[in-house]
Order: C-alpha cells, then structure tokens, then sequence
C-alpha cells in the first residue's frame, strides 16, 4: 500500500510541474503576441494578436491553472503528514491568488 501511494504521489507532482509549466509558460506566448513588430498601426495584425492571446487563455492557461492546482490538492491529501503542512500553505496561497485574480476581472471599469 505504501507503495502505491508513493507511486500517486509521483503521479500528481509531475502532473503538477506539466500545469504549471501550462500556466506560466503561456504568459512567454502573451508578450511574444502583444508586440509583433507593425502591429500598432495595422489594425488586422492586431486583432489576429489579440484572438491568439485568447485563445491560448482558454486552451492553455486556464487548464494550466486548474491542472496545478487540482493536482496540488491531489498531492497535498496524498502526502506523508511532514508534507502536508507546506503544501496546504500553497494551495492556501494559489487559492487567494486565484481568488484575487477572479475579483479583479470581475469589478466594473471606473474610468
């Protein structure tokens, strides 16, 4: 049985590493999008930038984000109980992060 759970265990940090890499190497894709040389004055080359950084939040880092923090959860139960300490202050921190991050896409523009 110990073995098993070891096995899970591992199962779960490399799924962890493959959404966080999901997640924070989408953000590489976004700046490399938001400054294609000529874009600012070719409204078109703009616009396709602007729906290929959509589209990469839809596909890539928003599974990323869910995929690392489901796993997260996933390791932090699954852990001995030396580990389960640390991981449950991550998963605490990603939680407000996410949380914060939803709260400000979510408040009216004041402009």
């Amino acid at each position: 049985m110990e073995r098993a759970r070891i096995i899970m265990f591992e199962f779960y940090r490399i799924t962890h590493i493959v959404g966080v890499a999901m997640f924070f190497g989408s953000v590489l894709a976004h700046v490399t999008a938001g400054f294609i040389p000529g874009a600012a004055d070719n409204p078109p080359i703009m616009l396709a930038a602007r729906q290929a950084i959509t589209l990469a939040n839809w596909y890539v880092t928003i599974p990323g984000l869910v995929l690392a923090i489901v796993s997260g959860a996933l390791m932090a139960a699954n852990a001995e109980y030396e580990k389960r300490r640390p991981l449950a202050m991550h998963i605490a921190t990603a939680a407000a992060i996410a949380l914060g991050a939803a709260l400000t896409r979510l408040r009216p523009n004041r402009t």
